[in-house]
């Protein structure tokens, strides 16, 4: 990668621009971020009401800009008085164009990491949208997109994806934000009007943790036969392709449209293409030095085989229609069926079934509901509480999982069930590193609770390490020459036995990157 900075006054504001800066009065110094393929990373500009410029530029570790220049600008913010003429200026930011950074994280219900981290940044005129499917980075002014993201252009928003084929989000929990009161797990059906602004972010510090039920697998949803058309986002932008099912198979992949590098492209269709269709699942490796054209490609055939599901559901909803007597029990049964079917389905599929208030409303006759509460709360051996309790929403089919969430300086020692559809489940369970979850059929509509009992820990030294080998992540950097070009998350996997460490090893081949 490398940089520039000039001196302009004038303001571009245009949202399609990869430059960005406004104009404080007089000529402005204005810097340019490039990565090594010649994108726009950031740019912006600093300036006070008269002349100043750059005449040497340095950019350290962190991605800080330190200039010297001169000005013939005073401001009373920055205690800057002007001697007479032009005067020497040391210029420095705060580093990546005041961007702060969110952490997002993807674990399993055991909490075991099922995608790499990834780091995104929101800038003062940008705010996070929190969904299901991942992070909205909306423009709340005229605003440069970051190409360095492989992100899905909608509506002049930004998405981050969440999406996991052979997964669905559960829950959400965020942490770090400068409010406290938004330090919590969400549900997904609670994350539909959850924004996070600039100003209650802390760079570094707010992290966003998707956490993940492995999804009913849609091959026993099946697929309706058809071409189904969806899109991917690649290295040069987005990628289109139809994917043919015939007889309930995927018989075609073809590419529709792309402007991705030709030998990387060439690269990602040689390998991918063959293997989905092989493996019949868009779940492949992506292939080495080609890594975003892969990922397109298995993104964009994921999402088609998510609308043949729904479409398969859609069918299996407007079979209800046929059975004659609604009090019966083959009609009963149907409507179950037809709920475990749509709740199979990922977020993205659920989109694509357009007669879903006629299985609500099915649902609400036959006397059933397809959402269930249950209650949460957290106490220490005293019976005090020591995190706020929380309510959450099941879905029809899905398993209540039992593991407790992790509080600084406690330990959780015992789960107390109350209110189960059978009383003689409701019982105090000890907790071991199993782990244990309830059926979405065991627990009632509104009446189960489920009690957390926490010991105080003291130290580490308290708790032992389960056997097995763990994958962790620390950032480092991608080098030139001197210059840091791009951050990296580095993979180190350690294994523990008998509670001890006894290897720490760097994953090979963690990226194709030199």
């Amino acid at each position: 990668g490398y940089f520039v900075h000039l001196s302009a006054d004038t303001a571009i504001e245009e949202s399609d621009s990869p430059y960005q800066w406004d104009n404080a009065g007089g000529q402005d110094l204005c810097f340019v971020r490039y990565n090594k393929y010649d994108r726009v990373k950031w740019s912006g500009n600093f300036g006070f009401d008269a002349l100043d410029y750059a005449h040497g530029i340095i950019f350290t570790k962190d991605g800080k800009v330190i200039a010297a220049g001169e000005s013939n600008s005073s401001s009373a913010e920055y205690g800057l008085t002007n001697a007479g003429s032009f005067d020497a200026v040391i210029y420095t930011n705060s580093g990546q164009n005041n961007r702060k950074k969110i952490g997002l994280s993807f674990t399993d219900k055991t909490g075991a990491v099922i995608q790499a981290p990834s780091t995104i940044r929101i800038a003062k005129h940008q705010e996070a949208e929190i969904l299901a499917e991942g992070v909205y980075v909306k423009e709340t002014s005229p605003s440069v997109t970051d190409s360095d993201h492989a992100v899905t252009e909608e509506s002049g928003h930004l998405l981050f994806s969440s999406s996991i084929p052979g997964y669905r989000v559960l829950s959400v929990t965020i942490d770090g934000c400068s409010s406290a009161s938004l330090n919590q797990t969400y549900t997904a059906a609670e994350l539909k009007e959850l924004i996070l602004s600039y100003e209650q972010l802390v760079s570094g510090n707010t992290t966003i943790t998707y956490h993940y039920q492995m999804a009913a697998a849609a091959e026993k949803i099946g697929y309706q036969d058809g071409i189904y058309h969806d899109s991917g986002h690649g290295y040069g932008g987005i990628l289109s392709l139809d994917t043919t099912i015939t007889d309930g198979k995927i018989s075609d992949i073809t590419i529709t449209g792309q402007s991705e590098t030709k030998q990387y492209y060439n690269k990602a269709i040689a390998d991918v293409i063959p293997s989905i269709l092989a493996d019949q699942s868009a779940d492949v490796d992506t292939v080495a030095g080609a890594t975003l054209s892969s990922k397109a490609i298995k993104d964009a055939v994921s999402r088609c085989l998510s609308h043949a599901s729904a479409a398969v559901v859609t069918a299996q909803i407007a079979s209800l229609s046929a059975i004659t007597d609604p009090a019966s029990e083959e009609y009963k049964t149907a409507v179950n069926d037809a709920l475990k079917a749509y709740y199979a389905l990922d977020s993205y599929g659920r989109t694509f079934v357009t007669n879903y208030d006629l299985l609500n409303n099915a649902s609400n006759a036959i006397g059933d509901t397809s959402i269930k509460t249950v209650a949460f709360s957290y106490q220490n051996a005293a019976g005090e509480t020591i995190k706020s309790s929380a309510s959450v929403e099941y879905s029809y089919g899905d398993p209540v999982n039992l593991d407790p969430p992790m509080i600084r300086g406690y330990q959780a020692a015992k789960v107390t069930l109350e209110g189960m559809k059978d009383s003689a489940k409701n019982k105090t369970i000890e907790l071991t590193n199993e782990v244990l979850s309830l059926s979405y059929d065991e627990i009632s509509v509104s009446d189960t609770k489920i009690l957390y009992q926490y010991e105080a820990v003291t130290s580490l030294t308290d708790i032992a390490y389960a056997d097995g080998t763990y994958t962790g992540y620390g950032k480092g950097y991608y080098y030139d020459t001197f210059e840091p070009i791009e951050e990296a998350l580095v993979p180190v996997r350690v294994t523990f036995a008998h509670n001890q460490i006894t290897d720490i090893s760097v994953q090979e081949n963690w990226d194709t990157k030199e």
